[in-house]
């Protein structure tokens, strides 16, 4: 006498799967984005505590510090990282100051950009505004950058830190 057993499988929630796996990517690249920030800090610390330093310590730690510094050297492009500024600001529009100062306080290693940073950086928000990436308007006398996706008023970083807003749509 054969005997026939059915294997109950249990049923995958892909759902719940998926907004798991979602949520902890999330949950990541937040981590991620500190991490990097302090990372940069560091690598900042060190750079500046090097040249300030002796003959002898600089002597000491140079070839180290490259060595660990080169480690740790990560090469996102200056488009990624405005990108990020902006992923993290949705609502708000940055002025190319704003951006280099943003991308300064996550720690943005200018050191291998031979023009300066401001112009680096007010070609790429141009080319991202030309692809449709970004939308630009002028406000209170400046050209500002937002992110595509939201249609409704662009407000300046520094009138959003005052609590004011206004603009005029380009």
């Amino acid at each position: 006498m054969s005997h026939t057993m059915s294997h109950m499988v249990p049923e995958m929630n892909y759902a719940d799967m998926l907004s798991n796996a979602l949520n902890d990517l999330i949950n990541l690249n937040q981590k991620r984005k500190a991490l990097n920030a302090e990372i940069n800090k560091l690598k900042q610390f060190v750079e500046a505590t090097l040249a300030i330093a002796s003959v002898a310590v600089r002597d000491e730690f140079k070839d180290y510090a490259s060595e660990v510094l080169e480690a740790l050297s990560v090469n996102t492009s200056l488009a990624d990282s405005i990108r990020e500024v902006f992923d993290a600001n949705s609502e708000i529009g940055f002025s190319v100051a704003d951006v280099r100062r943003s991308l300064a306080e996550t720690g943005f290693d200018f050191t291998s950009y031979t023009s300066n940073p401001l112009s680096s950086i007010s070609t790429t928000l141009r080319r991202m505004a030309a692809s449709g990436e970004l939308r630009s308007a002028e406000i209170s006398g400046f050209k500002v950058y937002a992110k595509q996706a939201k249609r409704g008023k662009i407000r300046l970083l520094s009138e959003v830190r005052k609590g004011a807003a206004g603009a005029k749509q380009s």
